[in-house]
């Protein structure tokens, strides 16, 4: 079996905005972290521990995991994780990632995860090509609920926030504080959850992970 790896690089930012944007009142950091010491895993919930490693980094250390190269649903992501013990409604998270394989507009791409409400109920955007793809997955059912153009950039890092509105049902996606392109999806289920990360066939970097929000639950009974 072919194995893909997904490196996670993520490097403290004191809270720093991404984009030239301020944040809403009430809104305070809950996550921010340079992924250099094992208590990185004190955060993050993997559904295969084993997978995921800290190893040095020529700007420091990484966070790799290793997935298996498996077609039995190409729009779920072999490797999943999330932040663990934080149920968000309302939240605003910014990251940069890269893909180092080439992405393909059907079987491979990064995924955001959220909100997640168990490990066989949530949703996801895959990142492909040249489209975000929104999916809602539902014990073996996948939904594919909607799509929209993108513009990502191949070779080098690409900085993402995106903006989760409870009221509104809304998940507004920014590539790279391309404001006037800002995607949205909406669906009316879309309530509280854990937010993650994955990735599917191909090789990934992340880096520069922060969350906001104005509150958030501590539920520590999810599992994989």
């Amino acid at each position: 079996m072919n194995k893909r790896v997904l490196t996670v690089l993520l490097f403290f930012q004191s809270g720093v905005l991404l984009f030239s944007q301020e944040l809403p009142i009430g809104y305070i950091s809950y996550f921010s972290d340079a992924c250099i010491h094992k208590s990185f895993f004190n955060s993050w919930h993997s559904e295969d521990a084993d997978s995921w490693k800290i190893i040095p980094y020529k700007k420091g250390s990484a966070l790799r995991v290793v997935t298996a190269d498996s077609l039995k649903n190409p729009w779920i992501p072999e490797t999943r994780g999330i932040l663990s013990d934080m149920v968000f409604g309302d939240f605003i998270l910014e990251f940069e990632f890269r893909t180092t394989s080439k992405l393909d507009s059907g079987f491979s791409g990064f995924y955001f995860l959220g909100p997640v409400k168990t490990s066989q109920n949530y949703y996801t955007i895959a990142f492909t090509s040249d489209t975000l793809v929104f999916f809602y997955i539902n014990d073996s059912m996948t939904y594919r609920l909607s799509s929209k153009p993108v513009t990502f950039n191949q070779d080098s890092w690409n900085k993402v926030r995106i903006t989760r509105d409870i009221l509104t049902r809304q998940l507004q996606i920014v590539v790279n504080n391309n404001v006037s392109e800002k995607i949205v999806f909406t669906d009316r289920n879309l309530v509280m959850g854990y937010i993650g990360f994955g990735t599917h066939r191909v090789i990934s970097n992340l880096k520069n992970i922060n969350l906001w929000a104005p509150t958030s639950i501590t539920d520590t009974t999810f599992a994989w």
